[in-house]
């Protein structure tokens, strides 16, 4: 039996619908594009704490792992 899913973006539909942005210091950029044939959030800051924030309700009996993928891709020069 697969394990159910739950979405919580659609990068890969060039969609941010959904998300908020929150700042506490500073600002980053955020955008999406396209990388190896996938659509992916690019970010930016300097010296900056923000982050982008997507409230969901998560039934714990139905869907108990939350996974999220994140993949570093090195510093901009």
């Amino acid at each position: 039996m697969a394990e159910p899913t739950l979405p919580l973006g659609e990068f890969s539909r060039n969609r941010l619908d959904g998300w908020e942005h929150k700042s506490f210091k500073g600002e980053t950029r955020y955008e999406l594009q396209a990388l190896d044939g996938d659509v992916v959030l690019k970010t930016e800051s300097q010296a900056a704490g923000s982050g982008l924030f997507k409230e969901r309700h998560i039934d714990l009996e139905k869907t108990p792992l939350v996974v999220a993928y994140c993949q570093p891709l090195g510093r901009a020069e």
